[in-house]
């Protein structure tokens, strides 16, 4: 579904839009639909890669397993 926008851009940005739009043969308003779809998509790259890099950075202390352990470290140790 197409939402209907006006927008205000730079004078500066003018024959740019105009420009990129005519070489490729698509409206203006398909440029700058193309051009947030491909911000969307960095900013979730970003974001993952931000996620990916966390993952696995955490190190115990040599001899813990805290995969093993947690519960212990969360609740205390069982006492029997």
């Amino acid at each position: 579904m197409m939402i209907r926008k006006q927008i205000s851009i730079e004078a500066r940005n003018e024959s740019t839009l105009k420009r990129e739009a005519r070489r490729r043969g698509i409206s203006e308003s398909a440029i700058i639909r193309e051009f947030l779809d491909e911000l969307e998509s960095r900013t979730h790259a970003s974001a993952w890669e931000a996620a990916s890099a966390a993952i696995g950075s955490v190190q115990s202390t040599p001899g813990e397993n805290l995969s093993e352990h947690h519960d212990d470290y969360l609740y205390g140790p069982i006492v029997q």
